[in-house]
């Protein structure tokens, strides 16, 4: 396979306006150090109340590369990233937070797989977050093999090809349980992918406080977590009632000698 020579990061924000000037200082230095590659820059503004969505248009004012998406309100960071994947137009997609915790330079341990890699999954291979998140994190992702898939487990970004996320069908959640819900229905039609899985920094958030452990936003998780357990149950159901799928019980299907010629 071919290197990767062109890459769409999106990045959701909300509120970061006092993260942002320190991630376009790491961006600008990620991209002037690997020219060779085409990248796209995809900011979704979700909502901001600060002024995260003007520092966001100054800096794209002078970048080709780079793009604002404003989102009439906080639909949510899966919707966010989401929409700016139906606006990217480079080979691989990826995706960064604006808080800091993945320093844009984390992206230079994917690239070299990426030619040889249809789908890349991150794991943090360490964490500057105190207890509760990892612990959280780590109760989250056997979940997620539990009742998802075992393949989507992963912990902070990954990177599919457009091609890929083209054929795909539309998350229903608005949450980042969307991305499980894609990379489920990715690995559900491309069975045969190959996956890397590279390790990671997390970093602690570059200000303010994580809302990802917010008593609301675990509930509105654990719903969507068993919806989503539940309508892979009907599918399966159905599929198996279909009359072109289901095998006559008369059927031998196993331990069935094989007849000599």
């Amino acid at each position: 396979m071919k290197a990767c020579t062109s890459l769409s990061i999106v990045i959701p924000v909300l509120d970061e306006e006092r993260s942002l000037p320190s991630l376009f200082q790491d961006l600008d230095a990620l991209l002037a150090d690997h020219a060779s590659i085409d990248w796209e820059l995809i900011f979704v503004d979700d909502g901001s109340t600060d002024h995260s969505g003007s520092l966001l248009e100054q800096y794209a004012a002078g970048r080709p590369h780079a793009k604002v998406l404003h989102q009439p309100g906080n639909t949510g960071m899966g919707c966010a990233v989401l929409c700016g994947f139906d606006q990217a137009s480079h080979e691989f997609l990826t995706l960064l937070p604006a808080d800091g915790q993945i320093a844009p330079r984390q992206l230079e341990v994917l690239l070299p797989v990426l030619g040889t890699a249809d789908l890349v999954l991150t794991t943090y291979r360490s964490q500057h977050r105190g207890l509760l998140r990892p612990a959280l994190s780590s109760l989250f992702s056997r979940l997620i093999a539990r009742l998802v898939h075992p393949l989507v487990t992963y912990q902070g970004i990954f990177v599919l090809r457009h091609s890929d996320y083209l054929l795909l069908p539309r998350p229903r959640s608005h949450s980042f349980f969307a991305f499980f819900e894609l990379l489920d229905s990715l690995l559900l039609a491309h069975p045969d992918l190959t996956i890397h899985r590279i390790g990671i920094t997390c970093s602690p958030r570059s200000h303010g406080t994580s809302r990802v452990t917010s008593p609301r936003r675990m509930l509105v998780l654990a719903l969507e977590l068993f919806y989503h357990r539940r309508q892979q149950a009907d599918t399966a159901k159905a599929r198996y009632s279909s009359p072109r799928c289901r095998v006559p019980p008369t059927a031998q299907q196993v331990d069935e000698p094989a007849k000599e010629t």
